[in-house]
């Protein structure tokens, strides 16, 4: 998500497919499986070639890639006929062994297969596997001891191994195999070989392979060996293989038959070769698995359980891996690859809480490979961004892999600085692989954070035609968003939602994206048809939950195809919310048992409360516009959202966008000293060091404050190269008010167009500017089409005061002190700033005093609109007096009690005031701005507010009518209003 959406929430379209893009990608999990597959071929004549065994190496090694998706980079294939690097000899079958034994992604669980197709012997030292380069003489010399093999895959801590051997068993004083399944059964290794003890593995012309790998292959490939979960386990294959072996070799070999050895004898092992739950995955299904699982013993079974957990999850059945992974967990044999997917899974689902206590885990893990890639993909809010971003950038040094680089480089891509990004992105491109859409996907990805645009996409759609399976073609689609949107051509766009539409599974994110540009532009029929295409496809929670938002109060036209997507995920607490609102839409009964009833489904209420929060306020915001809500009831429920998040400010942690809505809700309620107390307590960064996405955060803060020096300083290190959009044209309007017009001018002469939210105030702007630069006709041809936004009329008010027309220019500012928009106060400051300046030019005081009051009682301790007085010319004697006031609290957390304020201060500003138990002490300065402390019951208070000179409460109307504002905000950033009248007591 581009930083300009996150900035200002103006870009709505950029916003909100922002988010769609999130909800479509599931965090890469690797499911690692592991292979070492060998074929020897071309032995001396004294040992006898063999014809067909480099052959059947190469196509298990296709078997295991296709029908088993082994990742490629992950089965090392040696085999005769090949490169010198990849010839079965001995250093490089221990030499292939070891590097895939070393690698950093290993764990514990994974599959791992060898296999081995050749001549193996057995001596009075132990069993060897004869390489390329044996000769006769000196078999335990130059072969491949089994001991060493065996030694190897013990060390390196693996539960889940399965040693093939296709080998006649022969042997000068032992039969080969004897001291290898002694090995495995001490290690618990599964094992098949080829044949019994002391006899032959056959090889037949007509099969142009062995009889043992020919049913080994075909073994694996047939469907109809997996169980009813879709489990494929070894012990099933090898009675088949052997089975099958037997059957076809007996009519030429009669009692010399081949009949493949099992570890039969061994009851409580097996192995799980792969998984193929069907979708919809049953619950009949699992249960079958997990009866069959039983009869391992203890590691065994939890092996077992968490690849069938992996299967599962790739298949979108999150509730139930996470289950099976749960079991795992009470069994104390979880390891770091299944905790990640557990984590994952669990954040899926939308339980944030429990994820982000999985993904606390990799914290305390020993450095390297998967304490890292669980730091960088973690989910969690309080992880700190520089430790988050560390770990990816490790990775990088930690693994050739070129998916977990993608994923490091992903991490990277949103929480670096430009440099970083830049830097990792051509690291990415130049990471070795041999698949052509993995070397154009970094490529794109270099030209994309370069800013060229066309050049990403080129890349990108190319990448999509080459060769490959990863990235996928989905995954391609969904990274042209950003540059299709970033480049602003309207082709480019156009190509990209037409070429969605026609792609199965992103054929839903697509028409959502066309419903939210159609709802941007005002296009409601394009909004509705599109989100109908959308809901007719199959959706994700995340993606039903967003449907509904882009449908805001037209959900109740469309109610039986949310309820038809919405139902397809009873897990899911964002399908139970939708499902919820069209219950209440409907008027049915019985509901309240179950309303919002979807927290049950997680255990973290922050999260619930946020994303509810969001909904609705999208929700209301619009119906506001349609005059279907009443903007007191939209004003008062954001208070609630505001409140009840402020609740949980301390969890807030690096998140971004629950810090805007935070300050969105507080904002528009007027409440800027207390957002700006909540974000001094807890986003304590110097500009510069601050964590990336929280620099917009800052940066509103600052602008709305009035806060030059860190917007300066914020600005100044936060944007990058390609991201000159709305965040400068942000700034520029805030430059425009802190009297660096000439330097906004400039700067946004070479600016590309902003996004269509901030198109209004913009052309505002720019038709300021001509005012300002001496175009007084083209300035009033521009502004002979009134706009209806607040902040562009603020503007066109600002440019008939620079043309001198104060008749029309008045109206349009006043009305900045009664409409606010809360990310623009800074403008609306600046406008209302002119309009008090023209009145006290004016002789009208008492106009000047209105604009006082206002800021008093909308914007108390707001350093903004410290400006803004109610006597003449500043001075602090004038507000010397005695004051008593009936009084009234508003309080955030405590029943409101009434009374008497009396307030005193005296001539040299020391304002002193007492509320029944509040002790109330400032400073007032010559604008009557009063800044201080308060306290009762032993708790402290922050007092601010702006009075007036004490003779002017009995004359100034207001006082009477509304009264004095004084806001007192205690240190966990809750508010107490003292409401003083002029009147008598009752």
């Amino acid at each position: 998500m581009r930083l300009f959406a996150l900035l200002f929430l103006l870009a709505a379209s950029a916003l909100c497919l922002g988010q769609i893009e999130q909800a479509s990608q599931k965090p890469f999990v690797p499911n690692n499986r592991w292979a070492l597959v060998v074929g020897v071929s071309n032995y001396s004549d004294q040992i006898g070639a063999l014809k067909y065994t480099a052959k059947e190496a190469r196509e298990l090694s296709e078997v295991l890639t296709g029908e088993l998706q082994f990742d490629r980079e992950n089965v090392k294939l040696l085999a005769d006929g090949g490169e010198a690097s990849e010839a079965p000899t001995s250093a490089n079958i221990l030499g292939a062994l070891d590097s895939l034994l070393l690698d950093k992604r290993l764990d514990k669980a994974n599959l791992f297969v060898f296999y081995f197709s050749g001549h193996g012997v057995g001596t009075a030292n132990g069993d060897f596997l004869l390489p390329a380069d044996t000769t006769k003489d000196k078999i335990e010399q130059m072969g491949v001891p089994v001991r060493d093999v065996i030694g190897r895959i013990v060390k390196a801590g693996l539960k889940n191994v399965l040693f093939i051997a296709d080998a006649c068993r022969a042997g000068e004083k032992n039969d080969f195999g004897a001291d290898l399944t002694n090995l495995c059964h001490q290690a618990n290794i599964a094992v098949i070989l080829g044949c019994s003890p002391g006899k032959r593995s056959y090889e037949y012309p007509a099969l142009k392979q062995g009889a043992f790998t020919h049913f080994l292959l075909e073994g694996l490939k047939n469907r109809e060996l997996r169980d009813a979960s879709g489990a494929l386990w070894a012990s099933k294959l090898g009675v088949d293989v052997q089975t099958r072996v037997h059957d076809y070799t007996e009519p030429d070999h009669g009692k010399f038959a081949q009949v493949p050895a099992l570890w039969g004898e061994q009851t409580t092992l097996d192995v799980l070769l792969a998984a193929y739950p069907t979708p919809p995955v049953s619950d009949s299904a699992i249960a079958t698995f997990k009866k069959s699982a039983q009869k391992l013993d203890k590691a065994d079974y939890a092996v077992a359980m968490i690849n069938y957990a992996s299967a599962l999850y790739e298949k979108d059945r999150y509730d139930e891996t996470v289950d099976i992974l749960k079991t795992v967990d009470q069994l104390g044999e979880m390891t770091p690859e299944s905790r990640l997917i557990m984590a994952v899974a669990l954040d899926t689902l939308g339980r944030t809480g429990e994820a982000e206590r999985t993904y606390r885990a990799f914290i305390d893990m020993p450095s390297g490979y998967w304490r890292d890639l669980g730091v960088a993909t973690s989910s969690s809010r309080d992880l700190d961004p520089a430790v988050r971003l560390k770990a990816a950038m490790d990775l990088f040094g930690e693994t050739t892999s070129w998916q977990i680089r993608m994923v490091a480089f992903g991490v990277i891509n949103s929480w670096g600085s430009y440099q970083q990004k830049l830097e990792y992105a051509k690291r990415l491109a130049a990471s070795p692989t041999e698949f052509e859409r993995q070397k154009l996907y970094g490529a794109g990805q270099v030209a994309n954070i370069e800013g060229r645009w066309r050049d990403a996409l080129s890349a990108f759609q190319k990448a999509r035609k080459a060769p490959g399976d990863f990235p996928t073609d989905h995954i391609f689609y969904l990274v042209q968003l950003e540059p299709s949107l970033a480049s602003g051509q309207k082709d480019l766009i156009a190509s990209y939602l037409a070429e969605g539409k026609g792609i199965d599974r992103n054929a839903g994110f697509a028409h959502l994206e066309l419903a939210q540009l159609a709802k941007n532009s005002g296009d409601l029929s394009g909004r509705l048809t599109n989100l109908r295409a959308a809901l007719a496809t199959d959706l994700s929670p995340n993606l039903v939950f967003l449907a509904a938002k882009i449908a805001g109060p037209y959900l109740g036209s469309m109610t039986d195809e949310f309820r038809a997507a919405a139902i397809k995920h009873p897990y899911s607490w964002r399908a139970r919310i939708v499902l919820y609102f069209i219950k209440k839409i409907k008027g049915e009964v019985n509901i309240e048992e179950d309303a919002l009833a979807a927290d049950r489904y997680m255990d973290d209420p922050l999260t619930f409360n946020a994303k509810l929060f969001d909904f609705m306020e999208s929700f209301m915001a619009e119906a506001v516009g349609l005059g279907t809500l009443t903007p007191e009831t939209y004003r008062a429920q954001l208070d609630f959202y505001f409140l009840t998040l402020r609740d949980f400010n301390e969890r807030f942690g690096y998140d971004a966008d629950l810090w805007m809505n935070f300050i969105k809700f507080g904002l528009f309620n007027e409440r800027t000293a207390q957002v700006g107390q909540v974000a001094a307590n807890r986003l304590k960064f110097e500009p510069a060091k601050a964590p990336k996405d929280l620099k917009p955060v800052l940066l509103l803060i600052a602008t709305n404050r009035g806060d030059s020096a860190t917007a300066r300083k914020l600005v100044s290190n936060t944007f990058e190269p390609t991201e000159k959009g709305d965040p400068q044209w942000f700034y520029a309007f805030y430059q425009l008010t802190i009297g660096e017009t000439e330097q906004a001018a400039k700067s946004i002469a070479s600016l590309p167009a902003p996004s269509p939210e901030l198109l209004p105030r913009v052309a505002a702007l720019k038709t300021y500017f001509l005012a300002l630069g001496g175009k007084a006709a083209e300035a009033k041809a521009r502004l002979a089409k009134p706009s209806e936004d607040i902040i562009a009329r603020a503007l066109e008010g600002l440019t008939w005061a620079a043309l001198g027309d104060w008749k029309h220019a008045e109206p349009l500012l006043l009305a900045q002190s009664v409409q606010r928009d809360w990310t623009f106060l800074f403008l609306q400051e600046y406008a209302l700033r002119k309009l008090d300046a023209r009145y006290r030019a004016t002789q009208r005081l008492a106009l000047a005093q209105d604009l006082a009051y206002a800021a008093s009682i909308s914007q108390p301790g707001n350093p903004l609109f410290d400006e803004f007085r109610f006597v003449a010319q500043p001075g602090v004697a004038q507000f010397a007096g005695n004051t008593t006031l009936l009084c009234s609290t508003i309080d955030d957390k405590n029943p409101n009690v009434q009374g008497t304020l009396s307030m005193a201060v005296d001539a040299k500003g020391v304002f002193t005031a007492s509320f029944g138990e509040f002790k109330l002490l400032g400073a007032v300065d010559g604008s009557g701005n009063l800044h201080g402390g308060a306290a009762m019951g032993g708790k402290k208070y922050a007092l601010m507010g702006k009075i007036a000179p004490a003779a002017m409460y009995k004359t100034y109307p207001k006082f009477k009518d509304v009264g004095q504002v004084l806001q007192l905000v205690d240190e966990e950033g809750f508010r107490v209003i003292l409401l003083g009248k002029v009147g008598r007591a009752k």
